[in-house]
């Protein structure tokens, strides 16, 4: 009775949104690297870097259903009473998945796709800043996610010091791959993409919480772990390294951002059955997450990381139950 295998099959849809295949659209900012200019004689190290763009995404109103399909297997493992162990593998791949086109595919295409400023490069025609890109809704081919998540619950009887609960959850993806219509592959896992999705916020490899809970009578007090794995700075597998410093080495040293955790703490109690009080603290080292010049907007100093740019802050209550 300990030990357990587990699986799952699901499949889904998800129609087309109105921005998507109706009459509206999307505007918001994007990044990317402007070929015209970076090749141009007489250019500026920046006109080489991944740079913020306004990005136009209209609507497409031939755009099929996304559909999914899902996969799971897994152990479960309860060797005692008190131990509960999970290791379970996923596959999900996702068809027809609807997205707004490639800002650097429109950028390479050109023509009326790209919206330039007045301020050309002298000698190279239309070289000016990209202020817009102009692009469509569209369907890719598939998105395929592979990874495993793993989970291990132990607790301890304290006696009358109370009881103490522990608690680990790691996710690691093999690969996070998208493939385009035409065939052209991206592979995200462990880079700064998916910028065209995820808003530049990163695809580690690996993540990880670790938990513990100290209850003891009508008082309870918890903390939680929160980290990420280190990211390459690159939009995907196989493209340069989005920024570099004006000396034109890479931005950060080495291309890469480091790993970052958190570290969390709350806390509650009940002195009656109608009263409870409670309070937390959040980030209570306050770290702060290291430079990461890509993600969305690319606007000076806005982390990934959203506790790293918040900081520690402190949440009070209190709730009364009236019978």
């Amino acid at each position: 009775d300990w030990i357990a295998l587990r699986g799952t099959y699901a499949e889904g849809f998800r129609a087309p949104n109105p921005a998507e295949n109706g009459t509206g659209g999307l505007a918001a900012f994007s990044t990317a690297v402007d070929p015209v200019r970076c090749a141009a004689p007489g250019h500026e190290p920046q006109d080489c870097e991944s740079n913020a763009v306004a990005l136009i995404t209209s609507p497409n109103p031939d755009l099929k259903p996304e559909k999914s399909k899902s996969y799971t297997v897994g152990l479960v493992l309860d060797p005692t009473s008190t131990t509960s162990l999970t290791l379970d593998a996923f596959r999900i791949k996702r068809e027809d998945e609807i997205f707004g086109g490639s800002a650097d595919a429109a950028i390479a295409l050109g023509g009326d796709s790209v919206v330039r400023g007045t301020n050309d490069i002298p000698g190279t025609p239309n070289s000016g800043t990209i202020l817009a890109v102009l692009v469509g809704y569209e369907n890719a081919s598939a998105t395929v996610v592979e990874g495993f998540d793993f989970d291990i619950r132990q607790r301890f009887d304290l006696g009358n010091a109370g009881k103490l609960s522990l608690d680990l959850q790691w996710t690691h993806l093999f690969s996070f791959e998208r493939e385009d219509v035409d065939g052209t592959r991206h592979e995200f896992a462990g880079t700064h993409g998916n910028c065209d999705v995820t808003n530049c916020i990163g695809t580690p490899e690996n993540r990880a919480n670790f938990g513990a809970t100290w209850d003891i009578g009508a008082f309870s007090v918890s903390s939680v772990v929160n980290w990420r794995d280190k990211i390459r700075n690159i939009a995907e597998e196989g493209a340069p390294c989005a920024n570099s410093f004006a000396d034109g080495s890479p931005a950060p040293r080495g291309c890469e951002l480091k790993s970052f955790y958190t570290i969390d703490l709350s806390a509650r109690w009940r002195p009656t059955d109608q009263l409870e009080i409670f309070g937390s603290v959040a980030n209570v080292t306050d770290r702060i997450a290291p430079l990461d010049p890509l993600t969305y907007g690319a606007i000076n100093y806005n982390p990934l990381d959203f506790a790293g740019a918040i900081g520690r802050y402190f949440t009070v209550g209190a709730k009364y139950t009236f019978n």
